[in-house]
């Protein structure tokens, strides 16, 4: 994916972050002002909780799960640029989306074609790992699945402030039925 990222990036030449649906970014070209966008917790990458706020405002989440194109999200509070975002699905479900950074660039048209071909290029590299095949689309899948493997070693705190981000208010406990 990162390779397909690079290139994407030499020819549109702006930051590029390729995220799943619980706001973890799986690869990336660093953005400017990096530190104000990514939460940097242990091995795993995040947006941060304003970004994801802007993106819920402003009904980015919900753009990326029903358009089948790449669109620009204009006008967010905590960031100067526009942002390209366009799911990335397999079997018609949104497993991840390819969040692009304008930075002091004017899209053209030729430009959201590449993030379009970019999406799909991914798609398809995503289908040769399971864990991406295997996803049935549910908005809190991976945050789930990471959860019950056991791969949140952070604080309570840290937890909550995921859930925050999930559109999840914070309560004192969560019950969660498992079905096979």
């Amino acid at each position: 994916i990162q390779g397909i990222i690079n290139i994407a990036y030499n020819i549109i030449g702006i930051p590029i972050n390729v995220c799943d649906t619980s706001f973890s970014i799986i690869s990336r070209i660093p953005l400017p002002d990096e530190d104000k966008y990514i939460d940097f917790t242990g091995d795993k990458l995040f947006l941060k909780q304003p970004l994801v706020e802007d993106m819920r405002e402003k009904k980015v989440i919900d753009t990326i799960y029903t358009s089948t194109l790449p669109f620009i999200a204009k006008n967010m509070i905590h960031t100067p640029y526009k942002w390209v975002y366009e799911g990335i699905r397999i079997k018609n479900s949104v497993v991840a989306y390819v969040c692009v950074c304008t930075a002091n660039k004017e899209l053209c048209p030729e430009d959201l074609e590449v993030i379009h071909t970019l999406s799909r290029m991914i798609s398809i590299e995503m289908q040769k790992d399971a864990t991406f095949t295997t996803k049935t689309g549910v908005k809190y899948e991976f945050f789930l699945t990471e959860l019950l493997d056991g791969n949140f070693e952070r604080s309570k705190v840290y937890l909550a402030s995921q859930l925050v981000q999930l559109g999840i208010k914070p309560a004192l406990r969560y019950n969660i039925l498992i079905c096979d």
